[in-house]
């Protein structure tokens, strides 16, 4: 299984002026520090819950239907397009009549229509191309709060805490209120 990213978001979860408030800082000195670190805090936050936080297009490749294809990066969108590998070797795209699109479950999940049948696809690695879009909306205010706050409190950390270890301290560890807040959202993994 493969995911990779088609088209990232058109905004990050917090503002530059939100983080620079946080952290209180008043000059344009260290701009393009913090924009940097927001877009590491984003990183983080998305790797550690398993989801999307602003709207994004992702591919994913893999082996074969099952009788549940869960997708990765909640929350789900909506699904573009499902394509696959027929048997004589010609990409078909699979007609939206054939599955269902579970947006609601965490991770968001294709099933097969009532009485629908999954074509035979070419026994070959990724063989199935799933396009899908994921995030929670396309603004900063249709992200939940919980993770916005998450997202000021990483980047302060990161913004004090610029090397893995200070002598003498326990600094570079990821505070426990990130950690706190994020818990909630963490996505299970599914293949």
């Amino acid at each position: 299984m493969a995911v990779t990213l088609s088209s990232g978001p058109g905004v990050e979860p917090i503002t530059l002026a939100e983080a620079k408030s946080h952290l209180r800082v008043d000059t344009t000195d260290d701009d393009t520090l913090i924009t940097s670190l927001i877009l590491g805090a984003r990183h983080f936050i998305e790797n550690y819950t398993g989801r999307q936080i602003i709207q994004a297009t992702w591919v994913l490749k893999r082996k074969g239907f099952f009788t549940e294809l869960y997708l990765p990066k909640a929350p789900l969108s909506s699904v573009s397009s499902i394509q696959y590998i027929d048997g004589d070797g010609a990409t078909q795209t699979l007609a939206a009549s054939t599955y269902t699109v579970d947006a609601d479950s965490n991770p968001g999940r294709i099933v097969l229509a009532y009485l629908q049948n999954w074509p035979t696809v070419r026994d070959e690695i990724h063989n199935v191309t799933i396009t899908f879009v994921s995030g929670y909306g396309t603004a900063t205010t249709d992200v939940p709060e919980p993770i916005r706050q998450a997202m000021r409190l990483l980047v302060a950390h990161f913004y004090e805490t610029r090397e893995p270890y200070i002598i003498g301290t326990s600094a570079g560890a990821v505070p426990f209120a990130v950690e706190s807040l994020l818990w909630q959202y963490k996505v299970p993994e599914y293949a």
